[in-house]
């Protein structure tokens, strides 16, 4: 067996990296062209990145005090109390 039949995610990068060196050397842009617009995208999925990742902290910290809040009210919860 090669190594790439032994490590599925090496074979990945590989074929990754051969598809990207093929895309730009048969790129119908100039090479400024094409690193300018690679990197507006990497620049746009960048920030979108760390637009979810705030949310996602957020939405965390919520989570974690409401939590911390419940253990501190002795573990009663809205639907414990309408239970009685």
């Amino acid at each position: 067996m090669t190594r790439f039949h032994k490590q599925p995610c090496a074979g990945f990068l590989a074929g990754a990296a051969l598809g990207a060196a093929l895309a730009l050397l048969f790129a119908p842009r100039s090479g400024r062209e094409t690193r300018e617009r690679l990197r507006r995208g990497l620049d746009e999925a960048a920030s979108g990145g760390r637009e979810r990742a705030v949310r996602l902290r957020d939405t965390l910290h919520r989570a974690a005090s409401d939590v911390e809040r419940a253990w501190r009210d002795g573990g009663s919860s809205e639907s414990d109390a309408g239970a009685s």
